[in-house]
């Protein structure tokens, strides 16, 4: 399961890398408010993911 958390992790921390890059070309573009929400609540979603996985595994590491 450990090993499960991890690549969910990975593969997070990817789609935050894209979405902040997608947001940075936003900035510097259009500035479209929809689409900034889109990327902060899909930031939001996955720091939230990342946090109950740092978690999960801190848990299963003191039993």
């Amino acid at each position: 399961m450990k090993k499960a958390v991890f690549w969910i992790q990975i593969l997070v921390l990817v789609i935050e890398f894209f979405v902040v890059a997608l947001l940075g070309f936003e900035i510097h573009g259009h500035m479209d408010p929809d689409n900034m929400m889109i990327e902060a609540i899909m930031l939001g979603i996955c720091l939230g993911i990342n946090i109950i996985c740092t978690f999960y595994k801190l848990y299963t590491d003191k039993k």
